[in-house]
């Protein structure tokens, strides 16, 4: 997901990335995620990184309101929101030590159910993470596929 919204976000002019590489050879102003380690940096110099938000708010405001604006603007936040919703979701499973891999799931979730705000998607996260975390305590609860399918 993360190369999905480097790419959307390169093609708008907002960032700017070193692909095909992974990294420039010297960029001090560059930014890695912390995950693939991929590099970035803002190509709006006029802004400091951490205030990418206003950044693109100010984009936005520049753009005429109309629907493929309105549709563009919708995806780019879905797009993010599952993708952090993703990442908090991998965050609470490799904490309470179940595969990591299960984050991908919620994807389908937050496909199915888009109207949740980002605060309930990692809500539901952490229950879900809670919830499987307490099943392992059950000691009549043995088998892992059991434990896996109650989670």
């Amino acid at each position: 997901m993360t190369l999905v919204i480097l790419a959307l976000l390169q093609d708008q002019g907002v960032i700017e990335v070193p692909w095909p590489q992974m990294r420039w050879e010297f960029k001090p102003d560059a930014h890695t995620t912390p995950i693939e380690g991929l590099q970035w940096r803002l190509a709006w110099t006029v802004y400091e990184p951490g205030r990418l938000l206003e950044a693109l708010d100010d984009y936005f405001d520049t753009l005429e309101r109309d629907d493929f604006v309105t549709a563009f603007q919708l995806r780019l936040w879905t797009d993010i929101g599952s993708a952090e919703t993703e990442r908090f979701f991998e965050q609470q499973l490799a904490k309470h030590r179940f595969p990591g891999g299960w984050a991908l799931d919620i994807a389908f979730a937050y496909r199915d159910c888009p109207v949740l705000t980002l605060a309930q998607w990692r809500y539901c996260a952490w229950a879900a993470v809670r919830r499987g975390a307490s099943l392992g305590f059950y000691p009549e609860i043995t088998d892992g596929c059991e434990r896996a399918e109650n989670f």
